[in-house]
Order: structure tokens, then C-alpha cells, then sequence
């Protein structure tokens, strides 16, 4: 690990840190109830997702990346935060104002989130799964360890967080090249292909938001370091040790199915869990999604890496839904406690339904694109177009697809692709044929409708019947 590889993960450990401190810990907010503290902080949590989506939105007119505005962004709103809660009276007296500061300060931690997110994908696959592991755990660390120190060093050493996040990332040239309108479009047009999964982090996230939620108004008090933020120690290091020990290959579908086989786990102690477990179980659901949100980055590196997409528009995308889901999990989540009741084992039950529904809707999500894509296969016409009398009808489809294959100077492997394209193959079952993942298989069809000039396997296949038809027309004029 080079000087600029370590200056990148402090650069991430630094971001975990005041993500753990500012929103997910309660430690900053001392003089302000639990539901007016959640309120402030949920403020956080959907400016994150608001700073995701503006960025998105403005790409690629706008790139504030390489600039000092960047740094300048990331200090000021973070360290304002800081500084408000310090002025004596501010959350008794104007908690909307902390609430506002807290969701431009989230919104400006998105910029680095944006940038790292980017980075990382770029980095080789080892170095990217242990550097995020090993952020996530030494951020949490650093969280824990400002818990325990006086309130007010606490507040202060926290708005320095960002502003050093900031500084280390520029240190570790993590800053992206120049992206185009034509990237936005493809990063956009890859990212639909996986829409299951998306949606099933949203979802993930948004039952994160809620456990947040019950588990503020369930934590013991009087206990010291907040028992949430020791849990968040754990979910970098047993990803690091579960990635390292075992056989599980880091591609697209393998994590998919890590996230599936994470979710069970998640709900295992429902089977045992009684009114005076539900804090515990809350616990262990907190290292899940921490396990499952460092699953949810290192999946979306791999579909920027095995897709070629452009780093900061495809993250922006596949980690917008994620942190919407959990501002949207959160405000549920202090709807239901306030229909509820504080403290209620209702509150609880609602926990563990949404739950239990998640993981059954998210096997059904994650199954659901492998039966479309095989439902396709039928709906394709493969002569339409054609003249009514063809002798051979193959001889001429082959004919047309070797031509275009030569018209488009396709590599050898695309021409594999294409041809099965030709026949009506899904990319699932291209991989399958080839001994690839689908994401590789979904990367090589993209190139080929790049060259091609079409933007679906339908419109791939109006221009081979387009090409049999000349083929069969030439053909008959030319005869005496």
C-alpha cells in the first residue's frame, strides 16, 4: 500500500467517522430529547441523499472535484455544525437551525462520498475491498473515541473530520478525470440492467433507517460510549476477515448473493427474541447493514470496473437509492414511534414484519430478472421484416450477421456475443454459455449496440432483419 493508497482510506475512515459521530451516534445532541435529536439528524441523513442527487443532476456540467471550492464546501458547513451546537442554548432554542446546518453539511460530506466512490473503483479489486473494510472500522473507532471524551472536545474535534477528509482525499489523487454527456447516458443505461438490486438496497436501507430510529429510543442510559457505536466497530472486520478466509468470488452475482445470505442472518434471531431481547436484537441487525452497506460499495466498484462505466456518475446513481432509502426508513421510522409510543414492543414487532417481508421481497426482486429475460426469448420475432418467400431463411440470417460482424470490425469475443445476440440469447444465458458473469457478458453487449448504433437487443435485431432483407432483395434482382 503506497503513501496516496493510505492517504485514500483515512480519507474514508475520516468520512465513516463523522458519518458514526454527526448522524448515526447521538453523542453531539446532549441537551436535546431523543425524538428532537432524530429529527436533527434524519436532517443529516437525507442531505446526504439530497448532495447525491444534485451531483448526479449537474454532471457533467459542473465538477467541483479538482477545485479548492471542494475543500471549501466540505469544511464549511461540517465545522458550522459543530460550531452552532457550541453556542450555549443553540439546540433548545433553534434546533431548525442545527437541522439545516446538519443537511448542508451532509450534503457537502457527499461530495468526498462521490469522490472516494469514484476512487475506489478505479483502485485494484483487493486493495478497494480492504481499504473500504478497514475505513469503515477505523472511522468507527475514531467515533467511539470521541464519544468518550469531554461533550465539548468532542463537538469540536468533530467538525474537523470533514475538512480532513477532504484534504486527504485531494492528497491520495483520488480526483476523476473529465466525464462527458455520452458517459452519463451509458452510466444510466448499465444501471437500469441491475434495478433489482438497486431497489433492493433502497429497501435494506429504509429497514436500516428504522432499527436507527427504535434503537435511539431503546439504548440504555447511562452507560457511557454509546453500545450502537461498539456495534459499528464490527461490521469492517468481519467483512475484511469473511472476504480474506473464504472462496467467495467478488463479482456482481457472488455479492448478490452475500447480500441475500447477509439479510437471513439478519433476521436469525427472530425465532428466539423476546420483549426483553429487543435491544440485542437491534444490535446484531446493526452489524448486518454496516456489513451489508460495505457490501452494497465494493458491489458498486465492481459493476463500475466490469462494465468500464464512468466512476462518479454510476456511483452517484447506485449509492443515491441507498442513502435515500435510509432518510426514508428514518422518517418512517419515527412515524411508527410516534403512532406507537416510545418503547414499545409494537415498535419492535414492526421491525421484525418489515423484515421478515424484506427478505422475501428481495428474493423475488433479485430471481425476478432471470425469468423476463428468459420470457424474451419467446416474444422476439427473428425474421421480421422479411420477404414472404425465402428459401432458406437461416443461410440468409447467417450470411447478415457475419456481414455486419465485418461492417462493425467486431473483436472475436464480440462476435460470439453478437451471434447469440442474434439468436434471442439473454445475457444470462450468454455468460452462461461463455463461463463469465452476466455483468461481463451485459458489459460486451453494451460495446457491441455502441458500435452498432443501437440501444437494445430488439433494435440489434431490427437491423440483422433489416440486413437479410437487403441480402434477400440483392440477391433476386440481381438473377436474370
Amino acid at each position: 500500500m503506497d503513501s496516496k493508497q493510505t492517504y485514500g482510506m483515512l480519507s474514508f475512515a475520516f468520512y465513516w467517522a463523522w458519518l458514526f459521530v454527526a448522524i448515526v451516534g447521538p453523542s453531539l445532541l446532549h441537551a436535546t430529547d431523543t425524538t428532537g435529536s432524530l429529527f436533527i439528524r434524519l436532517a443529516g441523513a437525507a442531505g446526504i441523499a439530497a448532495g447525491l442527487a444534485v451531483q448526479y443532476a449537474l454532471m457533467p456540467k459542473i465538477s467541483i472535484y479538482d477545485s479548492r471550492l471542494f475543500a471549501a464546501v466540505c469544511a464549511i458547513f461540517p465545522f458550522a455544525y459543530s460550531a452552532a451546537l457550541l453556542l450555549p442554548g443553540a439546540e433548545m432554542s433553534v434546533p431548525w437551525l442545527l437541522g439545516l446546518l446538519l443537511f448542508l453539511a451532509g450534503a457537502a460530506s457527499s461530495l468526498v462520498l462521490c469522490g472516494i466512490g469514484g476512487g475506489f473503483s478505479g483502485y485494484p479489486r483487493r486493495y478497494a475491498i480492504t481499504a473500504t473494510c478497514l475505513a469503515s472500522a477505523i472511522g468507527a473507532l475514531i467515533a467511539v473515541l470521541l464519544s468518550s471524551a469531554p461533550w465539548a472536545a468532542s463537538v469540536a474535534a468533530s467538525g474537523l473530520l470533514m475538512p480532513a477528509s477532504s484534504i486527504l482525499y485531494r492528497k491520495a489523487g483520488l480526483v476523476p478525470g473529465p466525464e462527458t454527456a455520452e458517459s452519463r447516458r451509458r452510466a444510466f443505461d448499465v444501471m437500469r440492467g441491475y434495478h433489482s438490486l438497486l431497489v433492493f438496497m433502497f429497501l435494506y436501507n429504509a429497514l436500516f433507517g428504522v432499527v436507527i430510529v427504535q434503537g435511539a429510543f431503546m439504548e440504555p442510559a447511562g452507560v457511557g460510549v454509546s453500545p450502537i457505536l461498539l456495534t459499528i466497530c464490527a461490521p469492517g472486520v468481519i467483512m475484511l476477515a469473511l472476504l480474506a478466509s473464504t472462496k467467495i468470488r467478488v463479482d456482481v452475482e457472488s455479492l448478490q448473493r452475500l447480500f441475500l445470505a447477509l439479510a437471513i442472518i439478519g433476521i436469525a434471531p427472530l425465532a428466539f427474541l423476546s420483549s426483553d431481547a429487543g435491544f440485542c436484537f437491534l444490535l446484531l441487525l446493526t452489524v448486518i447493514f454496516g456489513m451489508f452497506d460495505i457490501a452494497n460499495f465494493v458491489t458498486l466498484f465492481e459493476i463500475i470496473r466490469e462494465n468500464e462505466l464512468p466512476k462518479l456518475e454510476t456511483f452517484a446513481i447506485g449509492r443515491l437509492l441507498s442513502e435515500f432509502g435510509i432518510a426514508v426508513g428514518w422518517g418512517l421510522g419515527l412515524a411508527v414511534t410516534g403512532i406507537a409510543g416510545e418503547n414499545s414492543n409494537t415498535a419492535i414487532l414492526v421491525v421484525e414484519a418489515a423484515t421478515v417481508a424484506l427478505i422475501v421481497l428481495g428474493l423475488a426482486l433479485l430471481g425476478r430478472d432471470a425469468q423476463s429475460e428468459d420470457s424474451e426469448l419467446d416474444e422476439k420475432s427473428p425474421a421480421a421484416g422479411l420477404p414472404q418467400e425465402q428459401p432458406d431463411p437461416y443461410a440468409y440470417r447467417a450470411r447478415a450477421v457475419s456481414s455486419l460482424e465485418d461492417e462493425f470490425d467486431l473483436s472475436p469475443r464480440e462476435r460470439e456475443v453478437f451471434e447469440m445476440l442474434a439468436s434471442g440469447r439473454s445475457p444470462k444465458r450468454i455468460s452462461e454459455k461463455l463461463f463469465v458473469s452476466e455483468s461481463t457478458a451485459k458489459s460486451h453487449c453494451y460495446r457491441i449496440y455502441q458500435k452498432v448504433g443501437v440501444h437494445s437487443q430488439q433494435d440489434l435485431l431490427d437491423v440483422i432483419d433489416d440486413q437479410v432483407a437487403a441480402i434477400y432483395n440483392d440477391q433476386w434482382t440481381l438473377m436474370p
